[in-house]
């Protein structure tokens, strides 16, 4: 909150806590637990998220200045999301092909892949908007994670090699870490889907936006800073083996 005095000379802030949240949703969840050859799970919701501040934003010593409300109005839009774990795998007795079961016998195919729908936010640079509802959005978080593991005994000790790919189609997170005048640079150099001609410079002449980019998105014409690019980007395709040993 910002407290202005009677003749403007000095600006006072003080922090108050006055947030809610209101969060709701549903979440639906199928699995086959058991199985010889194929267990699984498949998740899916819709998260509901209302945040809002109370009271005033500035409050006037002038009693001519009536106080400012917060005018960003909660409008709590669906953010769907979900996750699907796949499991292939062969007993460890299991022989096919006239081949011993020690070599098509204890295999494991394991995936996950989570989709996380992009947050929204305001845009509005040059500060034009009075009533501040969401008009732009983060890019949609999708990522696949694989697991291939083959496991046999030796004598009553179990062993299991396996190779993990996080990533596994090396898709770009933008993390967001620009110095401000690069962010500045690169967010004017995308296409929001706003109708706002002050706001959004690609529309059309009746002011309907042509552009459909997201902040994260990396068209061939967006504009990244050249400087430490490498940095800009987090959960790259990385790769781990290891050995298990159960006794």
């Amino acid at each position: 909150m910002e407290y202005w005095p009677k003749h403007g000379l000095h600006v006072y802030d003080r922090p108050f806590n006055k947030s809610y949240a209101d969060i709701r949703g549903f979440e639906l969840r199928f699995a086959k637990v058991t199985g010889r050859f194929i267990t699984g799970f498949l998740t899916s919701g819709v998260d509901i998220s209302v945040t809002k501040s109370l009271g005033y934003g500035k409050i006037y010593q002038d009693p001519n200045s009536p106080p400012v409300a917060d005018v960003n109005q909660p409008t709590g839009r669906p953010t769907p999301y979900g996750k699907l774990s796949l499991d292939l795998h062969t007993p460890m007795e299991f022989s096919a092909f006239g081949m011993p079961a020690i070599a098509t016998g204890g295999w494991t195919l394991s995936s996950l892949t989570s989709y996380q729908r992009g947050a929204e936010f305001v845009y509005d640079p040059a500060n034009i908007l009075w009533i501040k509802r969401p008009n732009a959005q983060y890019q949609d978080t999708w990522l696949t994670d694989l697991r291939i593991l083959k496991a046999f005994s030796l004598g009553k000790t179990r062993v299991a090699a396996y190779l993990d790919i996080f990533n596994l189609f090396d898709r770009k997170f933008w993390n967001g870490g620009m110095r401000p005048e690069d962010n500045t640079a690169y967010m004017n150099s995308l296409k929001f889907p706003i109708d706002n001609a002050a706001i959004e410079n690609d529309v059309d002449q009746n002011g309907k936006a042509l552009g459909s980019d997201k902040y994260g998105d990396t068209p061939t014409y967006v504009v990244l800073p050249v400087r430490d690019q490498w940095t800009l980007w987090v959960y790259p395709r990385s790769f781990a083996f290891g050995i298990k040993l159960d006794f």
